[in-house]
């Protein structure tokens, strides 16, 4: 299997500020159930260097932390490709300094969107520097991962 055809998922956040995690954290997890089959990266830094590693992917997952004030915890699922990502979450996606909505529209207008872009985003609280989660957020990391299990198991089935 080529490396394109791997289905990548992508953790954005800050590994050592505490909540923001959960996007690496959940990619590794999913990365170590499925080597063969998935590409995991973490270290995105600005929407050209996102769209660099999704374009050409037929299946993509993105997945972070967001504060749009809503219940910690909270589970946001979206086809990127066919759904808007509320205004309220797109910007406020956890530390990094890229719009995800902004790279989406960047890449269609460059012909380099995915095949299918599904984004996770998990309502977060704690932004401060650690490595621990908070509880309230601690039962959604497990949802997520469960739910991509779920997505990645039908995939692989189709494939």
């Amino acid at each position: 299997m080529s490396d394109q055809d791997r289905i990548l998922i992508i953790g954005a956040g800050n590994e050592f500020r505490s909540d923001d995690a959960v996007g690496p954290v959940i990619a590794k997890k999913i990365y170590q159930l499925y080597s063969e089959r998935v590409k995991y990266i973490k270290d995105i830094s600005d929407s050209t260097n996102l769209i660099e590693h999704w374009k050409n992917r037929k299946y993509v997952f993105f997945v972070d932390a967001v504060c749009s004030g809503s219940e910690p915890g909270t589970v946001y699922r979206f086809d990127a490709l066919n759904e808007e990502i509320p205004e309220n979450i797109g910007s406020n996606l956890s530390t990094h300094t890229f719009n995800l909505g902004e790279a989406i529209e960047l890449a269609r207008n460059l012909e380099n969107l995915p095949e299918n872009l599904i984004v996770y985003g998990i309502e977060c609280i704690n932004f401060d520097f650690g490595q621990c989660f908070s509880k309230e957020i601690k039962p959604a990391i497990s949802k997520v991962i469960i739910k991509l299990k779920n997505e990645i198991d039908e995939l692989v089935y189709v494939s």
